[in-house]
C-alpha cells in the first residue's frame, strides 16, 4: 500500500501545484473509498480505504523535506480523527513512521500508550512500532530524535566499520573471522551484521548481548533489557552460551539459513519471545529457550525436538507429553498453580532448577527408571511432599541427592 501511495503520488505531482494538494487528492479517493464500504455489503472497499489512510500518515512523515509543518497538519487532521480504524492496519504492516505522526500530533499519550498502542502493537508482533513506544514511554528518546535515529539505521551504509565498531565490539576467532562480544548502542530494534568493514561476523559471543553477564555494568546492562526484535543478518552461524540470557523486552528473532547452532542458555529468561523461525538444521543445546513461555503452544508447552523448555499453562494437575525426553532448564520456573505433576517413561533427563519456584507443588511422579535429575531440581518447592519413583532405579539415586521426600513405588 505504501508503494502504491508513492507511486500515486510520484504520478500526481505532475499536474498539482503542492505536496498538499497531492495529498488532498488522495485523501479524496480514499473517502471514496470508505463511502463505498458503507453503501456496499463488503469490507473490501473498507479495508483499502483505512489501509489507504494509514499509507498516507506514513507518506506524510517521509515527506517532511517537501511539505511544510502546516500543510501537514492540515493534511493529516482527518486520517488521525479515524486512530481507532486506523492502528489495526498500522500494527499489521509495522508502519513505525505513521506512529511519529500520531506522536507528533498529541494522539500518543502517558494514559493511552500501553492500552491503545504499546499492548496492539506487541500483540500484533509489529516489532519496529514497539521498539519506537517503548522507547517512547521511557521519555529517554523523544519523537523526534527516535525518527532521526530510524532514518539514519534505514540508510547507513551497513558495511561502514567507523559506524559499526560504535555499536558492537568483537573479536577474532582462529579462523580469521569475527564474533560479536558486546552491543554498545540503545537501539530496542537490532540487526547483528555479518560484515564488519573488510571482517566477516560468524558468530554471536557467549553473554553478547546478555544484561546478566558477569561483571557488566549496569549502565551497559539496562539497554539490553529494552531490545525488542533481534535480525540477524545470513552469514552468522552459531549464537553463543547466554548470547541473550535474560533480555526480558525480546519478542521477536529472525534467524538466517546460514546459522547452524545455539548454544546452550541461548536465549533463556526471555519470556516475552514470541517468534522465532527454526530450520531442523540447527543443533540446539540444553536450556536455549528455557522460559520462554511466550512461545508456547495452546496447551501451555514450548516444546522443541521433544524437549520440554517451557510450561505456560495454569493447570492445577498436570501431565507431560507422552514422547518428551528431556524436561530442560528452569522449564516449570515458577508455576505456583501446579500441585501435581506426571512424568512419563520416555523422560530421560531432568534439568538442573528444573522446578524451581513451584511453591504449591505436593507431588510428582518419575516413570523411568533411568531418568537423571539435575542439581536443585526441586529448589523452592515448599510444599513438596512426595516424588514417587520405581523402586531401585537409577532415577531414585539421582533423586535422593536432591530431595528427601522420595517415595519408592
Amino acid at each position: 500500500m505504501r508503494k502504491i501511495v508513492k507511486w500515486l503520488l510520484k504520478k500526481v505531482k505532475g499536474h498539482l501545484s503542492t505536496p498538499l494538494s497531492c495529498y488532498i487528492f488522495l485523501l479524496i479517493i480514499t473517502i471514496i473509498l470508505l463511502v463505498f464500504g458503507l453503501c456496499i455489503p463488503s469490507d473490501v472497499f473498507k479495508n483499502v480505504g483505512y489501509s489507504l489512510l494509514a499509507s498516507i500518515i506514513a507518506a506524510v512523515f517521509i515527506d517532511i523535506g517537501n511539505t511544510k509543518a502546516a500543510h501537514r497538519e492540515e493534511t493529516t487532521k482527518f486520517a488521525l480523527s479515524k486512530k481507532k480504524k486506523i492502528l489495526p492496519v498500522v500494527f499489521k504492516n509495522d508502519m513505525v513512521l505513521a506512529l511519529h505522526t500520531f506522536a507528533e500530533n498529541g494522539k500518543i499519550t502517558k494514559k493511552n500508550v500501553d492500552d491503545e498502542f504499546l499492548n496492539p502493537a506487541i500483540n500484533a508482533n509489529a516489532t519496529q512500532c514497539t521498539a519506537f513506544l517503548m522507547d517512547w514511554k521511557s521519555g529517554k528518546v523523544s519523537t523526534k530524535d527516535a525518527a532521526k535515529r530510524i532514518e539514519h539505521e534505514l540508510n547507513k551504509d551497513p558495511l561502514n566499520a567507523t559506524d559499526m565498531k560504535k555499536l558492537w565490539s568483537t573479536q577474532k576467532l582462529k579462523d580469521g573471522t569475527l564474533e560479536i562480544t558486546s552491543y554498545k548502542g540503545n537501539d530496542t530494534a537490532i540487526t547483528i551484521p555479518s560484515r564488519i568493514g573488510k571482517d566477516v561476523v560468524t558468530r554471536i559471543g557467549d553473554s553478547a548481548l546478555s544484561p546478566l553477564k558477569k561483571g557488566r555494568p549496569q549502565a551497559q546492562g539496562e539497554p539490553l533489557t529494552r531490545i525488542v526484535s533481534v535480525e540477524i543478518s545470513e552469514g552468522i552461524a552459531e549464537i553463543g552460551r547466554e548470547a541473550f540470557s535474560g533480555c526480558s523486552s525480546l519478542v521477536s528473532v529472525s534467524v538466517p539459513e546460514s546459522l547452524k547452532r545455539i548454544d546452550y542458555l541461548a536465549f533463556a529468561g526471555c519470556s516475552l519471545l514470541s517468534k522465532i523461525n527454526l530450520s531442523d538444521s540447527i543443533e540446539i543445546y540444553n536450556g536455549a529457550f528455557s522460559a520462554c513461555k511466550a512461545l508456547a503452544d495452546t496447551n501451555g508447552f514450548l516444546i522443541i525436538r521433544n524437549a520440554l523448555y517451557a510450561y505456560a499453562g495454569r493447570e492445577k494437575v498436570l501431565e507431560i507429553p507422552n514422547g518428551v525426553k528431556s524436561v530442560q532448564y528452569r522449564a516449570f520456573l515458577d508455576c505456583t498453580d501446579l500441585v501435581s505433576l506426571f512424568l512419563p517413561s520416555s523422560v530421560g533427563n531432568i534439568g538442573a532448577e528444573a522446578f524451581e519456584g513451584c511453591t504449591a507443588l505436593e507431588e510428582i511422579t518419575i516413570a523411568s527408571e533411568h531418568a537423571f535429575v539435575g542439581g536443585n531440581a526441586f529448589h523452592n518447592c515448599k510444599k513438596l511432599k512426595a516424588v514417587y519413583v520405581p523402586k531401585g532405579s537409577t532415577t531414585e539415586n539421582y533423586v535422593k541427592q536432591q530431595c528427601k521426600k522420595v517415595k519408592p513405588i
